[in-house]
C-alpha cells in the first residue's frame, strides 16, 4: 500500500515540476509575442518615417540646388542610410 502511495506521490512531484516548466515557457511565449509586436511595430513606423522621407527626397532632388547645400544633402541620405539598416535589423530579428 504504502508503494502506490509513494509512487502516486512521486507522480504528483513530476506534475507540479512540469507545470512549473510549462507556466515558465508560456511567460517566455508571451514575451516573445509582445517583443515581436513591438518590434513589427517599429518597422512599420520606420517604413512610414523612409516612405515620407523619399517623397521629401523626391521633392528635393526636383528642386535641386535651390536651399540644399552639398553637406546638407549629404547628411539626409546618411540619414536615410541609417534608416534603412535600423529596419534591415528588425526585419532579421522578426525572421529569426
Amino acid at each position: 500500500m504504502q508503494s502506490i502511495k509513494t509512487k502516486i506521490s512521486s507522480i504528483e512531484k513530476k506534475i507540479d515540476v512540469l507545470m512549473q516548466d510549462y507556466m515558465e515557457v508560456a511567460r517566455h511565449n508571451y514575451n516573445l509575442e509582445k517583443e515581436q509586436k513591438r518590434l513589427q511595430d517599429k518597422v512599420d513606423w520606420q517604413q512610414n518615417h523612409i516612405s515620407k522621407l523619399e517623397k521629401t527626397l523626391s521633392i528635393l532632388k526636383k528642386q535641386k540646388g535651390m536651399g540644399l547645400t552639398h553637406n546638407e544633402r549629404e547628411d539626409l541620405n546618411g540619414m536615410l542610410d541609417e534608416y534603412i539598416l535600423e529596419i534591415d535589423k528588425c526585419i532579421a530579428s522578426l525572421s529569426r
